[in-house]
């Protein structure tokens, strides 16, 4: 099973996800961000950053859970090499980011992504298989 794949969207870059369960989704959403964010050679394991992200709706978490990457992104200068999401469950996980401080002499960044954005995010269960589809703004 694949994790996940671009598709063009206006002005903007879409990722469909795929999951064996919704943790799973989430790991290859994170995964996939990551993907479009940066090439992830030469990023090294130097820090460690703790996230813990609530909501009452599935895609409000999904949607929080992304745009922590891009918030330590922009205002931390912190590029994740990794990430692990130790607790979760359909309104509440925590986890760990892992990298270091984005050296544009040493890492390249493939997209500049904004923001993932709630445009048309639905998840989706086809037989075992979940599903998401994601607009990020660029």
């Amino acid at each position: 099973m694949k994790k996940f794949e671009t598709f063009p969207h206006t002005a903007d870059i879409g990722l469909r996800v795929y999951g064996d369960d919704l943790k799973d989704l989430f790991i290859n959403a994170g995964e996939g961000l990551l993907f479009l964010m940066r090439d992830e050679k030469n990023i090294e394991e130097k820090q460690i950053y703790n996230f813990q992200i609530e909501s009452e709706y599935l895609e409000m978490l999904l949607y929080k859970f992304l745009n922590e990457f891009i918030y330590f992104f922009d205002t931390k200068n912190f590029i994740s090499n990794r990430f692990s999401i130790d607790k979760f469950d359909e309104k509440k996980l925590s986890g760990r980011m892992f990298g270091e401080t984005f050296d544009s002499k040493k890492h390249s960044i493939k997209y500049a992504i904004k923001s993932c954005t709630l445009e048309d995010m639905k998840f989706e269960k086809i037989n075992s298989l979940y599903k998401v589809e994601i607009i990020f703004d660029i």
